[in-house]
């Protein structure tokens, strides 16, 4: 079995036909439908069911396809940096940034492109989730995020870089902006803007169930900071941000409230595979000094 083949093989799945998958791959049915039979031989299993329909995998064809992904990104990657390299770009680096993080990590990033000048870098931004099956596949070589509520896979490395602060922010003419302290019954007859993840829904069981009050009342859950932002500037709305995405303007403030500071742990994660990217061990030492004795908010 080669690359070629197992990439055939997944083309094929993703297409759901024999016939699309040789259009993609600039091939001739019969040399894709031969392609595969040869690698069902070399397997001894078979990996397609066929019918009039198209073709599913079979279990083995599911197995040959999932672990196939992760193959194919990393080949694809290393050309991609060897490309780079005899080119004399540098080789490249992606980094996938949790949507609340980027405050974070965008001064770190911009010294480390500066120390890195001929370093391709490339960021996703997203909730951790979309980011984390990434990873996975090794289309992203690191991932700095909240801590995640949880993990699926024991192929995960957590590191702890620090801490995120975060404040109840509101429009600064809202009818709480000026209370000496707002607690949280008071909160709770408002409407509230939130990002939609677990760790919100774990954040009011703890703070507002716990005390015996009712669930605030989500007004809008959106996986965009702009848009939160937004509605907060635009309704009365109360939303849990980090410190930083208030801004200098002014234009949100943080409530005085009897909850006292929030705190999350922030964090690095990736795979075994970021011991064969010497770009990305070096951003991650270089995360590790940034957030040294910091809270970041």
């Amino acid at each position: 079995m080669d690359l070629k083949q197992l990439r055939q093989l997944v083309v094929s799945i993703e297409a759901g036909s024999i016939v699309r998958a040789a259009d993609r791959l600039h091939m001739t049915q019969p040399a894709l439908t031969r392609s595969i039979r040869n690698l069902e031989y070399e397997l001894g299993a078979q990996l397609l069911e066929r019918s009039a329909r198209g073709v599913v995998p079979t279990e083995f064809g599911r197995l040959l396809y999932e672990r196939g992904q992760a193959l194919l990104a990393e080949s694809d990657k290393l050309k991609a940096d060897v490309a780079r390299l005899t080119s004399g770009k540098g080789g490249g680096l992606a980094i996938g940034v949790g949507a609340l993080s980027e405050g974070w990590v965008l001064p770190v990033l911009a010294d480390f492109s500066r120390a890195n000048p001929s370093l391709e870098l490339n960021t996703r931004v997203g909730f951790f989730d979309e980011l984390a099956a990434r990873l996975i596949t090794s289309e992203i070589d690191l991932v700095i995020s909240i801590m995640p509520t949880f993990l699926r896979g024991t192929e995960f490395t957590i590191e702890q870089l620090g801490e995120l602060r975060s404040s109840f922010l509101v429009r600064r003419d809202h009818p709480l902006a000026d209370a000496p302290e707002v607690t949280a019954s008071v909160m709770t007859e408002y409407g509230w803007a939130v990002f939609d993840v677990p760790n919100t829904t774990r954040f009011f069981q703890d703070n507002f169930f716990k005390r015996g009050l009712g669930l605030p009342r989500v007004q809008i859950k959106s996986n965009s900071v702009a848009m939160i932002r937004s509605v907060l500037l635009a309704t009365n709305s109360i939303g849990v941000l980090p410190d930083y995405l208030a801004g200098t303007d002014g234009e949100l403030v943080a409530l005085k409230s009897s909850f006292g500071e929030i705190r999350n742990p922030f964090c690095a994660v990736y795979t075994s595979a970021l011991q064969r990217s010497q770009p990305a061990r070096k951003f991650l030492a270089a995360l590790k000094d940034a957030a040294s004795d910091r809270c970041w908010g």
